[in-house]
Formats: structure tokens, C-alpha cells, sequence
């Protein structure tokens, strides 16, 4: 896969589409598709000539979603004065009935549904449901062709082998499609040498040997502070080993059950992502640390377009993140200190009142020590009451 495959894929009936870019497949099997932090393995049956598909179409987005062969049970359920006509007029002796023993139950389910299927088909329950009947469409065009000899050099798949059909992938390049039918589409987690190939992981790899690098050319330069350099080289390389671990940071259920909380709450991906890495590296991002982060690094050009978050709204979101790794035991939850009592003794008239400087300093240190929240920020608003300009 020489470009990124973008991909709207719904894994179950009902479900909401996930969208996802995939960077490459895997060597081994082509049918695997590699995202930064996820695999999707595809199993093909066949494609819409009921021939088998040996590696994926060329494409550039894909759509994937459940079907299933026959005809929706619904529809019996959503129109039951038709069912009930239809009844009537069985019994009434007006239905063509195989070898006259078809039952009103049998002849509604082999019948009457098939009926109910013509009135009442809409486009999206033709994309769920594919049917063999004398109807044309792409399930009845598979069913005709399974089975029979091959063509081109191509092979046809079995008529029983229809059965496994669960998923209908669309391939696109450009304006033009081909469809594939699936057995399954599911979710894996990478491997150890996958989540190398990731572009985030080499991008990581190569800001750490550029910071190495600097610092060693740094204490070759200088060194009346070489004492003070290697100190620096000894942290950085800590920083190092630590931060090649961020690769397998998702292989942690928690850690990827935390991330994919929090983006579902709106959170942005790339800011989830720098929360999770610089405390995996570091520790958790106060607010301004992450208001600078959001102000300046190129991750977060996208989210500056076309202005830049507020200091209340990355508050919110590094809120919804700490509680999202508190719920799962991740970070250690915050709590206030025993109330102050005071001593036998005390005579508060010899002890003066701080000063509201003195006060607003120590709410900036326990800001900087809680994780970036205080009942109010450094210019004297209440956080929850703030606007967000972002």
C-alpha cells in the first residue's frame, strides 16, 4: 500500500461507523490492514461475480458493513394490518399454495414476507440484506453465478460457501468501486514489529536520536559544563528508553480503553495521544503545559485552524482524560487534605493574614502539583465559570 487507505467501517448491525486510516497491510497476509493503533483483518468469500478475490482491490477508501442473506423479520412486525389482510385472504383460499399443503405460518415466511419485501424495500435495507429471490440484485447476481465454471482464469466460488457471507466491503478508487463480500471483519491488536511501521512511531524515533544528537555535539563543544551535559545525556537517555516504549503504550487494555473514551467524548485524538505520551514519559500535562503544547507544537496545527483552543477548553478535555485514566486505576485520583485544626493556644491576632499575592502564588503551585486545576486560575476567574475561546 503505497498511499494511506482511509476506511468507514461498521463492525456490528446498529453500530455507529469507525473511521480509520490505514498506513499498510501486513506481509504476511494482505488481507490485514495496519492503522497507528489497531489492525483490521478481512476474511474474502468472493467478489459481486461470485469469483475469489486472492488480494485486496487497488483503492483509496473503503466502506465496510454488516449483511445477511434473506429478508428483515421487521417487516411481519411494521406492517400488521398488511400480515393480517394477507391472512384473511389465506384462508379466504386466494394464495397459490405448493402441493396445497403450505400452512398460513409456512406460506407467510416462504411468501408473504417476499411480498412485504417488494412494497416496502428501501435502499438502505438493500445494502443489509441480500436475497436469492427472482429480484434483481447483487445478491441474487452472486447466487446465479456461484457454482459455475470458471471464467477468464478466475475461480467461482461454491454456492454453500454464500452462507459465510457476513460483511460487503466497497473498494473505491475515484468515483469507481468494487465490492467485495467478507466471512468477517474484526479488530486486532498490533505486533510488536507492526507497531514499528507505524509513521508516529518512526517520527518519535527520529526526535529522540535529533535530541541525542544535540546534546552529545553540545558536550563535545563545551566542556567546562561537561559534568552538567552528561547529567543532561544520562536523563535524556532515560527519556529515551522510556519514550520507544510509547509504541506499546496501547497494548495496554486500559491505557486504549481510556484513549478511545475520551475521544468519544469529542476529546481530539492527537491531544488524548500527547496526554497519554508525556505522562507515560513524564508526567501528567498541567494546564498551562498542555495550553503552551496545543499553542505551539506542529502536532496541533489541524486544531489552530482556524483558532486556536481556549485555556478552558483544554482544561475540560485534560478533565475527561485524568478522569477517564482514574476510572481505570492509571493515575492516582485527587483529593483534598484534612481540614485544618487549630492548636490550643493560638492566638491569631500575633499571626498576620497572607497577603492575596502570597495567596494567588500558592494557588499556582497547587495548580502545577494537582494536574492543572484550582478552584480559580491565575487571573481570578472560576474555571467552570470561564468562556472557552477556543
Amino acid at each position: 500500500m503505497s498511499n494511506p487507505l482511509s476506511a468507514q467501517i461498521i463492525f456490528e448491525l446498529s453500530a455507529e461507523p469507525e473511521q480509520l486510516q490505514f498506513h499498510t497491510t501486513s506481509g504476511e497476509n494482505p488481507w490485514r490492514f495496519l492503522a497507528d493503533d489497531t489492525a483490521v483483518v478481512l476474511v474474502p468469500v468472493c467478489d459481486s461475480l461470485a469469483q475469489t478475490v486472492p488480494k485486496p482491490p487497488l483503492s483509496d477508501h473503503i466502506e465496510i458493513w454488516p449483511v445477511r442473506w434473506g429478508f428483515p423479520g421487521s417487516l411481519i412486525e411494521q406492517h400488521p394490518d398488511e400480515v393480517e389482510q394477507m391472512r384473511l385472504d389465506h384462508y379466504a383460499g386466494l394464495h397459490d399454495l405448493i402441493n396445497c399443503n403450505l400452512t398460513w405460518e409456512a406460506w407467510l415466511n416462504d411468501m408473504g414476507i417476499f411480498l412485504l419485501w417488494l412494497r416496502h424495500r428501501t435502499p438502505e435495507l438493500e445494502r443489509q440484506w441480500l436475497n436469492c429471490d427472482n429480484v434483481i440484485s447483487d445478491g441474487s447476481n452472486v447466487f446465479k453465478l456461484a457454482g459455475q465454471s470458471e471464467s477468464n482464469g478466475c475461480l467461482k466460488v461454491r454456492r454453500p460457501d454464500l452462507d459465510g457471507i457476513r460483511f460487503r466491503a466497497d473498494c473505491y478508487l475515484g468515483e469507481k468501486f468494487q465490492t467485495v463480500y467478507l466471512a468477517a471483519c474484526l479488530k486486532s491488536p498490533l505486533t510488536t514489529d507492526e507497531r514499528k511501521l507505524s509513521p508516529g512511531h518512526a517520527a518519535r524515533e527520529d526526535e529522540l536520536i535529533r535530541k541525542r544528537t544535540a546534546l552529545e555535539e553540545k558536550a563535545a563543544k563545551n566542556n567546562a559544563q561537561g559534568a552538567a551535559v552528561a547529567e543532561q545525556l544520562q536523563a535524556a537517555a532515560k527519556e529515551v528508553a522510556k519514550a520507544t516504549e510509547v509504541a506499546d503504550l496501547y497494548a495496554n487494555p486500559s491505557i486504549a480503553d481510556a484513549k478511545n473514551a475520551a475521544i468519544k467524548q469529542d476529546v481530539p485524538k492527537e491531544f488524548v495521544e500527547y496526554c497519554l505520551t508525556e505522562k507515560h514519559v513524564r508526567k501528567f500535562p498541567t494546564t498551562d503545559q498542555a495550553l503552551m503544547a496545543v499553542q505551539s507544537l506542529p502536532l496541533f496545527r489541524a486544531l489552530r485552524d482556524p483558532d486556536s483552543p481556549g485555556r478552558t477548553t483544554v482544561w475540560r478535555w485534560l478533565s475527561i482524560i485524568r478522569k477517564e485514566l482514574e476510572s481505570r486505576g492509571q493515575l492516582q485520583p485527587r483529593g483534598k487534605g484534612p481540614a485544618a485544626v487549630k492548636a490550643a493556644n493560638y492566638d491569631t491576632s500575633k499571626h498576620a493574614t497572607p497577603s492575596a499575592e502570597t495567596i494567588t502564588l500558592e494557588n499556582a503551585e497547587q495548580e502545577q502539583e494537582l494536574g492543572g486545576r484550582t478552584d480559580r486560575d491565575l487571573g481570578g476567574h472560576k474555571a467552570d465559570d470561564a468562556e472557552d475561546c477556543g
